[in-house]
């Protein structure tokens, strides 16, 4: 669970970070599906594959939790489904999950950008929870964050939307090394991006969406550049934690959209 200085430094900074909130046991377990999982991708041929300003940035295997139970069970283990509760209130829900995986051929940093544009939503809940697989430096790629961002920043786009370089240039935002285990709560308005992976070993990062069940995604409008294909989050609106108290929406299938 987290502790009163951390939930405080979520709403303050737009971010905490819980160290070791996995033990090397859960981390091993883990990346062994993942090991596995990448090279039934064909070691990313076959995982979705981001870029910016046309240079590969990083390899995404969407939805762990539909190639291996073991990513089920961890989604709603309380170890991390407390702290996620201590953030959004006791009922939590599913947006998205997805494998960040960023090695050394990937030549380009992810620049800063916030994850609200992408998934805008009326109640602006959304939590992005990063769970570290390896352990990350600032040689292998490690995130960064601009922390008290309380609102929307314009975007330009770049192969998704991104903060204008010029202006937040990567280097401005602190750095958040980490080792395998920990595991960092942002706010969908906290600007962040990762370094280049300069090392042997692949960066693996386990990324989780969660939202409030009563916080409904924003339409997005027709010619919106980052648009959210129907069915592209199969296991959208699953409840991770206490109850979706509005049966109807739950049982038309409309937490699901977006």
């Amino acid at each position: 669970m987290l502790t009163d200085q951390q939930i405080e430094s979520y709403h303050r900074d737009g971010y905490t970070v819980a160290r070791g909130l996995f033990s090397a046991e859960d981390v091993a377990r883990m990346k062994t599906e993942i090991d596995a999982v990448w090279d039934r991708c064909g070691r990313g041929e076959k995982a979705q594959n981001t870029a910016f300003a046309g240079v590969k940035k990083m390899s995404t295997i969407r939805d762990p939790q539909l190639h291996s139970g073991v990513f089920t069970r961890y989604l709603t283990d309380p170890k991390l489904t407390g702290p996620m509760s201590q953030l959004l209130g006791p009922d939590v829900q599913l947006h998205h999950s997805k494998v960040n995986i960023k090695t050394q051929d990937d030549r380009t940093i992810f620049p800063l950008h916030q994850d609200a544009p992408y998934f805008p939503h009326e109640q602006n809940s959304l939590c992005t929870v990063l769970v570290h697989l390896t352990t990350t430096t600032s040689e292998r790629g490690c995130f960064r964050v601009i922390p008290g961002v309380k609102e929307m920043l314009p975007h330009v786009h770049d192969e998704g939307h991104i903060l204008p370089p010029d202006e937040y240039p990567l280097e401005r935002a602190e750095e958040l090394p980490a080792a395998a285990g920990d595991v960092v709560f942002m706010s969908s308005f906290t600007p962040h991006g990762s370094n280049l992976n300069t090392t042997d070993e692949p960066r693996v990062l386990w990324i989780i969406q969660i939202r409030s069940p009563t916080d409904h995604p924003i339409e997005q409008p027709a010619g919106t550049l980052q648009p959210t294909a129907p069915g592209n989050r199969p296991s959208q609106g699953t409840m991770l934690c206490g109850i979706n108290p509005d049966f109807e929406r739950a049982a038309s299938g409309e937490s699901s959209r977006l």
